[in-house]
């Protein structure tokens, strides 16, 4: 089994609705690739992170997913942050760029 983790944050008061966009939005679009085999959320109600493990069959299945992968925890953070935290500041780089 392979994993990919993505980190993210919001206000604490705002991480049920941030939680409700991952289920109602992210993990279906998840669950059309192939390989796909959970997603495990975690969180702190007080400082407002969260991360997400992804799991995935095989490296195969892992490897096929990072480009689709990237493309939608960038996509997630910038529908997240424009919800909960307003527009990026540009005075924060990589505030929206995911993590090498």
């Amino acid at each position: 089994m392979y994993a990919r983790v993505t980190t993210l944050e919001v206000p604490p008061e705002r991480i049920d609705e941030a939680l409700r966009h991952v289920r109602e939005q992210l993990i279906p679009k998840l669950q059309q690739h192939d390989g796909y085999k959970g997603f495990i959320v975690l969180g702190d109600r007080h400082s407002g992170k969260l991360r997400g493990l992804v799991l995935w069959e095989n490296e195969e299945a892992f490897r096929a997913s990072i480009s689709a992968a990237a493309t939608a925890s960038l996509i997630v953070r910038l529908i997240l942050r424009l919800l909960f935290l307003g527009p990026p500041n540009p005075d924060h780089p990589g505030s929206l760029l995911p993590q090498p």
